[in-house]
């Protein structure tokens, strides 16, 4: 998986911790040891919810990317970025 983002009206509804409890659980039994992901230094939200998952941050990232929208439009992003990571 790239990204991942859960749409406004879902958020606080534990969702995010949902998809990320299937990511790290398929990751773990891939015999992956290390989750590393990049979270935009303006969101302290998304930041807040890794950290309570534990992750850390370990690096800056320039943060240029890209995703589909919910119509299927590839968006071109440029966000400066903390990389975070956490051990499986």
């Amino acid at each position: 998986m790239y990204s991942f983002r859960v749409r406004p009206e879902y958020r606080s509804a534990g969702v995010g911790s949902h998809m990320l409890k299937v990511v790290i659980d398929d990751l773990r039994q891939r015999g992956f040891s290390v989750l590393t992901l990049n979270v935009a230094k303006d969101n302290p939200r998304a930041q807040s919810f890794y950290e309570r998952h534990n992750f850390k941050v370990v690096a800056h990232e320039p943060g240029v990317w890209s995703y589909p929208d919910e119509n299927g439009i590839w968006q071109q992003v440029e966000e400066p970025a903390w990389r975070m990571e956490r051990k499986l």
